[in-house]
């Protein structure tokens, strides 16, 4: 933000208010209308950041705030991780958006994928029992990658792997936020 500012010559609170202007505008003309063909979906995590709900706004924090670096306070996923579900079909049409806090659950499939795919797809995941839900609720086929393996057959994720990994780099400079 400091270097947008200084480049445009305005102030530091309006590249902040313009950054998130840009980013709304992206959001809203972007989307994704409809996935189809073989669907690879994936869900990544991300640790949830308070940063900018300073004490001086009415903003209670639910916990006490950690240090930089500090890990989580749960082994694994937990309810402390915001799960980013991804999506993305043979024509490069993707879906990246936050579902839930922890674990998703079939209704959080449903709610951010049901209306944009297509029926008769395949929809390739890993093993999470989740992935049935939403593939027989969109009338589609359901390809489970066994646990532990990298592909089933001519089926593999890993081009959501390459995406979730290309996220994580894009996350990492900025904290965490």
């Amino acid at each position: 933000l400091r270097t947008c500012a200084s480049k445009l010559e305005i102030n530091l609170s309006t590249a902040f208010i313009w950054r998130h202007k840009i980013l709304d505008a992206i959001r809203s003309n972007v989307k994704t209308k409809v996935l189809e063909g073989d669907i690879q979906v994936d869900e990544t995590y991300f640790k949830e950041s308070f940063k900018g709900n300073h004490s001086k706004s009415e903003f209670k924090m639910p916990r006490k705030a950690y240090k930089r670096g500090t890990p989580s306070k749960y082994r694994g996923i937990s309810k402390e991780q915001v799960c980013v579900l991804t999506a993305l079909d043979i024509n490069e049409s993707i879906v990246i958006e936050p579902s839930c806090m922890g674990r998703p659950g079939s209704s959080d499939l449903l709610r951010v994928l049901s209306d944009i795919v297509k029926k008769e797809s395949t929809i390739i995941s890993d093993s999470f029992w989740g992935y049935n839900t939403l593939a027989s609720y969109c009338k589609s086929k359901h390809i489970a990658i066994p646990t532990r393996k990298h592909s089933f057959g001519k089926y593999n994720i890993q081009r959501i792997n390459s995406i979730h990994s290309k996220l994580k780099s894009f996350i990492r400079p900025y904290k965490g936020v």
